[in-house]
């Protein structure tokens, strides 16, 4: 996507604008966006864009796990460490072998957290702890 086009503006400027609950949500977009064209680009043939691809996903699953809060996460942070940290290594691999079925469990477990966030932005929403646009207004946010 190009940086100067009106719609690159305004998802800048609600990555800019968002609370720190919308911008995860709008990383695993992201991530979940990245892997799936990475998977489309082995399938293709289309090498360089493959890279970019896989850099990206790579990147933003690297952006989720810099975001743990490690000294009051607790277990959950701990386990979600883990699981960021066979996300790379599963996307370095898959990568390297140029499978795109190797990408599957990525896509899979970003899913997973992504509808686990979801379910915790409502419940913020509804408990009014969380203004309802604090959250993205477009999907795909985070672009390359």
């Amino acid at each position: 996507m190009k940086l100067n086009t009106p719609s690159a503006h305004y998802k800048r400027k609600d990555a800019e604008t968002a609370s720190q609950p919308a911008l995860i949500l709008m990383t695993y977009d992201a991530a979940l966006r990245f892997v799936k064209e990475a998977q489309q680009f082995m399938k293709n043939g289309k090498i360089p864009e493959k890279g970019q691809a896989i850099d990206s996903a790579f990147s933003c699953v690297a952006e989720l796990r810099r975001a743990l809060d490690m000294e009051h996460g607790g277990d959950i942070a701990n386990s979600l460490f883990s699981m960021y940290n066979y996300m790379t290594d599963q996307i370095t691999r898959a990568n390297f072998a140029n499978d795109p079925a190797q990408l599957e469990p990525v896509k899979e477990s970003l899913a997973t957290l992504r509808k686990g966030w979801q379910e915790v932005i409502d419940k913020l929403q509804e408990e009014g702890q969380l203004a309802q646009y604090e959250t993205p207004q477009s999907p795909g946010l985070l672009v390359r």
